[in-house]
């Protein structure tokens, strides 16, 4: 018999392979719908401080999500069906978000509104699925793991956004306020009518994996720690290192958010991006995300997830820097390129790093209090880069600049902050059979052939 805590291992592998697609559903979701919110506004003709909070704000406002679903897993609440019902609310957001915009009733405001609303629902599913995948995916492949599934996410969000693209080209009139280049298909092209399409078949995505996530198995929840039992963890040296990773996150987050809700801008008003330009260099982005997460997971095996994550951050950190001189399209795809490799290695590490540093029952506390504090990170971030534009004229690479600075400096200290694990051993040739041992678990995933 398996343990308590187990699920037979026919259950485990049902979850684990149903995971893959899933994840890819849910990135339809994001291609589609996540990364265009801020083109709709802007195509709305939102102000520099609208644009910072069509990004910012639903990045705080989302932290309500892991905060509600933490109090409904306290009272014994299924994961799965926390999960399952955040992200049918999820998709029902984006149905009526593509419903004002095929009406021509869309403002700045209401887009900063649903995605508000789209934020609190994706969010408040973050607690309960990494509870739920942490207890299912073993210690020594979760590095491996994650990062199979986190490669069909980005290749799917690659592939979302490039049809997203091509659809605006096809239906929006025009590609953006103040542009004279046309839609392709004049006949049928009306405004918002391409948002209204894209943002319909983000909600179609979503509620798909909503239906893989209800077929997934789960393995019985222990339950959360109480209070007490929290603050007992958060004195311990892994409770100190989880707590000292969320605060230094956060920090890393709000130097990035200064700059980040604004490149979008920087390239339609600066650089003049129709959107297939625009999806060219965010699907650049996201296709080297996908391509190397399998290198990315090894190196979390091998290195550990510490050391990975800080040499991303020093990546993230001079992201902006080409933006400093970029005066057409070859500097902005070196810049997304970039981002794509150390974004892509920042956010797996992190991933794996959450679940290094807390035990089953702290670890839903972690996933929220993370989310609460980036969301404060990136809406503080937001509004400090809008105030900046307003009071410098709308000099983007001044604010780029300035943002670059920051994220070194922070870059810089989050070594100091977050220690390695000692009872982790690292690297795989130090482990002898080790390595053999983990990669015979590799062997086993379930989606390997």
């Amino acid at each position: 018999m398996p343990p308590r805590h187990e699920l037979p291992p026919s259950a485990r592998r049902r979850a684990l392979v149903l995971a893959v697609p899933e994840g890819a559903l849910y990135a339809g979701m994001v291609g589609f719908a996540e990364q265009w919110f801020v083109a709709d506004a802007i195509r709305l003709g939102a102000s520099a401080l609208e644009q910072g909070l069509v990004v910012g704000l639903p990045l705080f406002v989302g932290a309500i999500g892991p905060l509600l679903v933490l109090r409904l897993l306290a009272r014994g609440l299924s994961r799965k069906a926390l999960c399952t019902a955040c992200v049918v609310a999820q998709a029902a957001v984006l149905i009526a978000v593509a419903m004002l915009d095929a009406a021509g009733l869309q403002t700045p405001r209401l887009v900063i509104l649903g995605a508000s609303l789209y934020q609190v629902c994706g969010q408040g599913s973050s607690p309960a699925w990494a509870s739920w995948y942490g207890d299912l995916v073993p210690l020594p492949m979760r590095g491996a793991y994650f990062a199979r599934r986190t490669r069909a996410v980005q290749y799917a969000i690659c592939g979302s956004m490039v049809a997203a693209g091509l659809v605006l080209q096809l239906l929006e009139p025009r590609t953006f306020l103040g542009s004279g280049t046309h839609a392709w298909w004049p006949e049928v092209a009306r405004p918002g009518l391409g948002f209204a399409v894209i943002f319909g078949a983000a909600a179609l995505s979503r509620l798909l994996s909503a239906t893989l996530l209800a077929l997934s198995p789960e393995p019985p929840f222990a339950g959360l720690a109480t209070p007490a039992k929290v603050l007992q963890f958060l004195r311990t040296t892994r409770g100190s290192n989880a707590w000292r990773l969320v605060l230094g996150t956060a920090g890393f987050y709000l130097t990035v958010y200064v700059a980040s809700p604004f490149f979008v801008a920087f390239m339609v008003e600066r650089l003049h991006f129709s959107y297939l330009w625009l999806m060219a260099a965010l699907a650049l982005q996201i296709g080297l995300k996908a391509a190397l997460q399998r290198r990315f997971g090894t190196a979390i095996d091998r290195r550990g997830a510490r050391a990975v994550w800080i040499l991303a951050a020093i990546g993230c950190a001079i992201v902006p820097l080409p933006f400093l001189w970029a005066r057409g399209l070859p500097w902005v795809l070196t810049s997304q390129a970039l981002s794509g490799v150390a974004w892509g290695c920042f956010e797996l590490a992190l991933f794996v790093l959450v679940l290094d540093t807390t035990f089953r029952a702290t670890r839903p506390h972690a996933v929220a209090a993370q989310s609460v504090m980036n969301g404060f990170g990136q809406l503080g971030g937001s509004l400090i880069g809008a105030a900046f534009l307003a009071c410098s004229d709308h000099s983007f690479r001044l604010l780029f600049a300035a943002s670059l600075v920051l994220r070194v400096v922070v870059a810089a200290l989050l070594p100091r902050l977050v220690h390695e694990r000692r009872d982790r051993t690292v690297s795989g040739d130090a482990r002898g059979s080790g390595g053999a041992h983990q990669k015979r678990h590799h062997l086993r995933l379930p989606a390997d052939p």
